[in-house]
């Protein structure tokens, strides 16, 4: 879980704890992500499509 909560913040959707907690921030950092895309539903899971779009999201950077 820590490897996701640096991902969120290494693009700018900072959970503020990076603790390996999937807590109420980091539920909140990737809804924050998700809002991004149409393609996503705004539910705060870090799910295979999530994954997939954060993935390529860090590969630009």
């Amino acid at each position: 879980m820590k490897m996701v909560q640096r991902a969120l913040k290494h693009l700018n959707f900072d959970p503020k704890d990076i603790d390996g907690v999937y807590g109420k921030k980091t539920e909140n950092a990737v809804r924050r992500f998700q809002s991004m895309y149409a393609a996503l539903k705004d539910d705060g899971i870090y799910g295979p499509d999530t994954r997939k779009l954060m993935k390529m999201e860090l590969q630009q950077k």
